[in-house]
């Protein structure tokens, strides 16, 4: 009479094989699809301390360790395409003038499955660390400062299937249904929408007053 071999448990695939496997990070996405009516000029080609803001964007959600980075261009398609850096691809959005969620599913579509870190261009000033924050949280995800939401958000794969949706309700609605995790940040950055001349005029000057200050010999 043979013997049964005692039955295995059934693991999760992630834990198939020995170690777990670490899920892969969030992608991102720029959106750089709108008209910049109030700026005058693309917002994805202003300059900011040597860069501009597409390019900066681009740079600090590759090093915080979005594998892959897709920028959704509309209005002024083929100079804010080719601002677009090498490590990061930009998509058109034909359909533009239909608003934000009409380039919110360009780009998605244009990603894999899985979690998306969603930020604009106008928002240039995010830190590193508040996107890896936003990367090792689960689920949806929205960086908080002194109580307020700010930028970039991270879209649990959960949510695809309603952003990918073809009705016009704002993002900001479909987030607070989905009750995103809050994660406070000291990042000031989070809430910095540079959206007018006066705007990106006041932030030049903070930043210059900031090199200055930086610049200055410590006393004693």
């Amino acid at each position: 009479m043979s013997r049964r071999r005692p039955t295995q448990p059934l693991l999760p695939p992630s834990m198939r094989g020995g170690l777990p496997t670490r899920p892969p990070p969030p992608a991102g996405l720029v959106l750089a699809a709108g008209a910049s009516s109030r700026m005058g000029r693309s917002k994805a080609l202003l300059r900011l301390g040597g860069e501009t803001f597409v390019e900066r964007l681009c740079r600090v959600l590759s090093q915080a360790g979005c594998a892959e980075i897709v920028v959704v261009v509309g209005a002024r398609a083929a100079a804010n395409a080719r601002a677009v850096p090498g490590l990061a691809r930009a998509v058109v959005n034909g359909d533009w003038r239909r608003g934000m969620r009409s380039s919110l599913r360009v780009g998605l579509r244009a990603l894999p499955p899985g979690p998306v870190l969603l930020t604009h261009v106008d928002r240039p000033l995010v830190a590193g660390e508040t996107l890896r924050r936003l990367i090792a949280t689960p689920g949806s995800a929205v960086p908080t400062h002194g109580g307020r939401g700010g930028h970039p958000v991270r879209l649990g794969a959960e949510l695809r299937p309603r952003l990918l949706a073809g009705d016009d309700r704002p993002l900001s609605a479909i987030l607070a249904a989905a009750r995103p995790t809050a994660v406070p940040v000291t990042d000031r950055g989070v809430l910095l929408n540079v959206n007018t001349p006066a705007a990106l005029g006041a932030l030049r000057a903070r930043l210059t007053r900031a090199l200055r200050d930086d610049s200055k010999p410590a006393e004693g």
